[in-house]
């Protein structure tokens, strides 16, 4: 079994040797790409010595150990069997779509070589890698290289402490279907399946649906999915403009369960068009500002859950309090008594963004003992700090499931507040509205201080009078 040090000293040791040849923000996908083309090559290599039905079919001559022999023209060798693979695997059409290696003069003969030398070294079986290998990989890549090439990676990646939190919560069951519309590289997606799975699931019996813009990390999507076994079903495009699941020509598909982190505050998220009414209805409740997405999504997901579904959703900390088109959407979904919890979370857990953020969970059919209410959990200080990225531990998740599933109210933690109060609030659902991480000021009872006061200016006068008599006796002036 590789074990995950192992694997990250061999995919930066990848990195090292394309440093120079494509920009640092390229590198995840390069490198995920030939991890994924040495990952199904090896897998062939597995299932013919085990006699299995082969999941993929690896042309001969687009086979890792066909391009490792080649001495000229590596790079070119290397692309046309991506190609190659895509063509005999209707299921991976696209998947390598930007890796080009056919630049000679980017990757020479002496650079592919080394590259491809570099990644026989370790073998990636069924039997070597645990299931949750390509989202350590991913995460690594994302940690390191993000950043370094100036790019959002947390845009496509949601950290797993987050989605463990989200997960465990909303405790898919095998038959549910599970949607995420802006699934990114597919991790809550493959934590929701490993949740199923968990509780009996057949993997390729799963209902699971996803959508992602991004071309790159849609692939990256549906690599994960297949290398798990999931007839997971997704879909490449904007969720906002063009949905790609519906039922007839107008109408969003709808789900059990609903799941996503969608990019913070989009400022180009298609107003203009929601503005003449959206055609799937996701407009009902007003059309968010132009400068902010975040409603956008939200409002996609409710209408994309069923009238017995629940959901989880990241969103910034704005969607909570801001005025204007957005306040008057958030007085709907909480008058409609949709919201069940509200999770406040720390700062510098996501990759990318600093700021912190909140989950919101909702549910269109509320239990009769959480009707007319809002669970509100300031879990801001509930985080390991870390400089680079902080995280969410076990100890965390416990502290906030023990509070969601009992419905506890702990001071400074937690507390159920009751619609009406929210309205008393204007329908502000910021948390220090409601809990507070730092015991609130004492009152200050104004006579008591002054009486105190009072007191003191007679000890001074005393203290003084006092004096004046010694320095009498002693024979010096008075004060």
């Amino acid at each position: 079994m590789v074990e995950t040090q192992d694997l990250e000293r061999h995919l930066w040791r990848a990195a090292e040797l394309l440093r120079g040849s494509i920009d640092s923000g390229e590198y995840k996908h390069y490198i995920f790409g030939l991890f994924f083309f040495k990952r199904l090559c090896d897998l062939w290599d597995e299932e013919l010595e085990l006699e299995e039905k082969h999941r993929f079919k690896i042309p001969t001559k687009a086979h890792f150990s066909a391009i490792l022999k080649r001495k000229k023209g590596i790079g070119a060798a290397l692309t046309k069997a991506l190609r190659e693979i895509e063509k005999a695997n209707t299921a991976l059409d696209k998947v390598f779509f930007e890796i080009d290696f056919s630049n000679s003069e980017r990757f020479s003969d002496a650079l592919m070589k080394q590259l491809l030398e570099h990644w026989s070294k370790m073998r990636f079986r069924q039997r070597d890698l645990s299931s949750s290998a390509f989202g350590d990989a991913y995460e690594y890549l994302i940690k390191h290289f993000a950043d370094d090439g100036g790019q959002k990676g947390g845009e496509f990646y949601t950290p797993r402490t987050v989605v463990q939190l989200l997960i465990q919560v909303l405790d898919p069951d095998p038959q549910m279907s599970v949607y995420d519309p802006t699934c990114g590289s597919g991790g809550m997606l493959l934590a929701a399946a490993a949740h199923m799975i968990a509780k009996g699931g057949e993997p390729e019996k799963l209902n699971i649906f996803g959508q992602e813009k991004n071309l790159n990390t849609w692939g990256i999507c549906r690599t994960s999915m297949l290398l798990q076994g999931l007839n997971a079903e997704i879909q490449r495009g904007d969720t906002l403009s063009e949905p790609c699941f519906l039922r007839g020509k107008n109408k969003l598909r709808r789900f059990d369960c609903v799941i996503a982190n969608p990019p913070f505050s989009m400022r180009n998220w298609g107003y203009s068009s929601w503005l003449k009414g959206d055609p799937y209805g996701r407009s009902e409740l007003g059309v968010p500002p132009k400068s902010y997405g975040d409603m956008a999504f939200l409002m996609h997901m409710i209408c994309s859950l069923k009238d017995t579904g629940r959901m989880g959703v990241v969103l910034p900390n704005g969607v909570l309090f801001r005025s204007g088109r957005e306040a008057a959407i958030r007085k709907q979904i909480i008058q409609n008594d949709w919201i069940d919890t509200v999770v406040a979370l720390g700062s510098n857990l996501f990759y990318g963004a600093a700021i912190p953020a909140t989950i919101l969970f909702l549910n269109k059919k509320k239990p009769k003992e959480r009707k007319a209410e809002v669970l509100m959990i300031n879990a801001e200080l509930e985080q390991v700090e870390r400089p680079q990225q902080s995280f969410l531990s076990a100890d965390n998740i416990k502290k906030i499931m023990e509070v969601i599933d009992q419905r506890l109210s702990v001071p400074q933690f937690s507390r159920r507040v009751s619609l009406k109060e929210i309205e008393d609030h204007d329908y502000n659902l910021s948390m220090n509205r409601y809990v507070r991480t730092t015991p609130p000021e004492p009152m200050i009872d104004i006579n008591s201080v002054y009486q105190q006061l009072r007191e003191l200016q007679e000890k001074e006068r005393q203290l003084i009078s006092d004096l004046d008599l010694l320095m009498k006796e002693i024979g010096g002036d008075s004060l």
